[in-house]
């Protein structure tokens, strides 16, 4: 009972940001009571349980801790907010942000559960991306609807006041072999830099809509593929010794590369294609 109860949770913990997404990303009051209400409901029903939804460790005391004062003073600056309208609604978001984090942290005891927020994360993005750019792939069957502030930009399902633009970039995962080829990889070096140019060619056409577009070229990273294309651990020896940092670089740390790309962090970039190679790349 306890065990499905957490699952049924954590499903809807994890849908949470997709569904409210639809709903204008809860910029407007109902939708976010709504969203808060429920989040609130559940945690009550972990506690009922026995699950108690609380840390148990002094980092995430400290997280659910600052969180919940954070709300608290919040609340009590609508006694002297210049706009109370405003202030009201920070309290809105940051109830819901505590009650999301409480479940998170019921949640996560569940082993399958850690390794499911990523993907499901990723995939909610997709969604609703993907219905945002509908309207412009597909304008003769599908029709959104356009507010007279977005300019143009993309701006469905989560609305222009969300910034939708901040989630809407679109990162291909090509190779060096765009800019200087590989031997032995003969269809990779003739496809690639193709792709690299329609990425280019696609960030000047997405851009005026809020969507950036870039490409990643890895170089020499340790992954399941690099290491059947290199088994013999002299040949990687001698491949590293060719890269400048004299090393194969970690799945990680293209993937720390790739997610700074995609983040709001990097909103000013579009249209290069980045090599995480370690400097092996003759050009720049």
């Amino acid at each position: 009972m306890r065990r499905a109860a957490l699952v049924v949770a954590a499903g809807l913990l994890l849908a949470a940001p997709t569904v409210l997404a639809f709903f204008s990303g809860g910029f407007f009051t109902e939708p976010r009571l709504i969203a808060a209400i429920a989040a609130w409901l559940i945690v009550l029903v972990l506690a009922a349980i026995g699950e108690t939804p609380l840390p148990r460790n002094v980092p995430g005391w400290l997280a659910v801790g600052g969180l919940a004062l954070l709300a608290a003073w919040t609340a009590a600056s609508i006694g002297w907010a210049p706009l109370r309208g405003p202030a009201t609604e920070d309290v809105e978001r940051l109830l819901l942000y505590l009650g999301a984090l409480l479940i998170a942290i019921a949640v996560a005891r569940v082993p399958f559960v850690m390794d499911a927020f990523e993907p499901a994360l990723a995939a909610g993005i997709t969604i609703v991306i993907g219905e945002g750019l509908s309207g412009r792939l597909l304008p003769g069957l599908i029709h959104l609807a356009h507010s007279s502030h977005a300019g143009g930009r993309l701006e469905q399902p989560i609305t222009y006041w969300n910034s939708e633009g901040a989630l809407a970039a679109i990162g291909l995962v090509l190779s060096t072999s765009a800019k200087s080829p590989i031997a032995g990889l003969e269809i990779s070096n003739g496809l690639r830099p193709g792709l690299a140019m329609w990425a280019k060619q696609l960030a000047d056409e997405l851009g005026p809509q809020g969507v950036r577009v870039f490409s990643l070229l890895p170089g020499r990273v340790l992954t399941d593929r690099t290491l059947s294309l290199t088994p013999d651990p002299a040949d990687r020896e001698r491949i590293a010794a060719s890269i400048p940092l004299r090393r194969y670089g970690e799945p990680a740390e293209f993937g720390r590369v790739a997610a700074f790309l995609l983040s709001p962090a990097a909103s000013y970039l579009s249209g290069l294609a980045v090599p995480v190679d370690g400097g092996a790349l003759r050009t720049f």
